[in-house]
């Protein structure tokens, strides 16, 4: 049987594809097994919260101890909690808000939908 070579790759490229475990690349250490990863738990946390770190002293709009929510257009209708603590700083919000902190420093921020 004569096979091209191009149809030999494509038979080597398939049967490397079944029988190497999958990796996933990390930068200079190398490659790692590629493995499952869980999604968060949503008992406590809604999956469509967008939650960030936010550090409060970088260069931007609002002072040192401040962190701005931007906006724009309209349509918004989410809530705030700044400090990610279950109790939000400001409900029912349809444009900028900013979180105000005692201090500079890192903090998480969660924002959810109010509709």
């Amino acid at each position: 049987m004569n096979l091209s070579p191009r149809l030999l790759l494509t038979i080597v490229v398939l049967l490397l594809a079944l029988f190497l475990p999958p990796t996933v690349a990390r930068g200079q250490g190398g490659e790692q097994p590629l493995t499952a990863l869980t999604a968060p738990s949503t008992a406590s946390t809604p999956s469509d919260d967008f939650v960030i770190t936010v550090k409060t002293d970088n260069e931007g709009t609002s002072s040192n101890t401040q962190f701005t929510i931007p906006t724009t257009g309209g349509g918004y209708n989410y809530n705030v909690d700044c400090d990610d603590d279950g109790v939000n700083e400001a409900t029912g919000l349809t444009g900028n808000y900013i979180c105000n902190y005692a201090t500079a420093g890192t903090y998480t921020v969660r924002i959810k939908d109010n509709s």
